[in-house]
């Protein structure tokens, strides 16, 4: 079980993290998830898709060594919950759509934590 007093290192900070905070790529590289999130967001900042075919820019949760595909089961719950944050902020700058922090709560339980964004 990940923990916040064990430590992984990154290779992106280039330092260790708390293993709680860390994903895991099936061939076992490891990467803070803060970085996925930012990932996702300059992705969807750039007009793109974060969870199109990656041919065409999309490729959001995937290994920054290796970029194989990292499914949603190798990330923390609080991953998820930022995740689905981040999409939906993102996809209603997107359109112009400003969201009050009321709305944007509402949108999110309404949605929940759903599975399959990078399978």
């Amino acid at each position: 079980m990940p923990s916040y007093t064990e430590t992984t290192y990154c290779h992106v900070c280039l330092g260790d993290v708390p293993t709680c905070k860390v994903a895991k790529c099936p061939n076992g590289h490891a990467c803070c998830e803060k970085h996925h999130i930012q990932r996702i967001k300059a992705i969807y900042e750039s007009g793109r898709n974060a969870f199109d075919d990656e041919s065409d820019g999309g490729g959001g949760q995937l290994c920054f060594e290796c970029r194989a595909v990292m499914p949603d089961e190798l990330f923390s719950r609080t991953y998820l919950k930022m995740l689905d944050i981040t999409m939906v902020v993102e996809v209603a700058k997107k359109s112009n759509i400003v969201l009050t922090n009321s709305e944007l709560e509402r949108i999110v339980n309404t949605i929940g934590t759903k599975p399959t964004r990078a399978t």
